[in-house]
């Protein structure tokens, strides 16, 4: 059993699903929004949010913080786009794909 911060214990085969239910990801499935989309948002929230923001703003100023979030989009953009194109929508639990 592994722990996260947010004291959620998750087993390692369904730590995936399990988080994205906590999170309410799930509602990006009733939207029947692509699962590329979706992982787009899964790379791109934990790097460019406020605090990070703010902690490389107040660090390293505007130019490497601009560099830093340019950067999270672009990566989280082409990471979706990429995990977009392996078709996983077979791989999804049944609870995820009857959303």
């Amino acid at each position: 059993m592994a722990a996260i911060s947010t004291g959620i214990r998750l087993r390692s085969g369904n730590a995936l699903l399990q988080l994205l239910q906590h999170l309410n990801l799930h509602r990006l499935r009733q939207g029947r929004i692509p699962l590329g989309v979706i992982f787009s948002f899964l790379i791109t929230s934990p790097l460019v949010n406020e605090v990070a923001v703010a902690m490389f703003l107040g660090s390293f100023g505007v130019k490497v913080t601009a560099i830093y979030v340019i950067s999270g989009f672009l990566l989280g953009t082409i990471g979706g786009m990429i995990l977009g194109r392996f078709n996983l929508e077979p791989l999804l639990s049944d609870w995820v794909r009857n959303i």
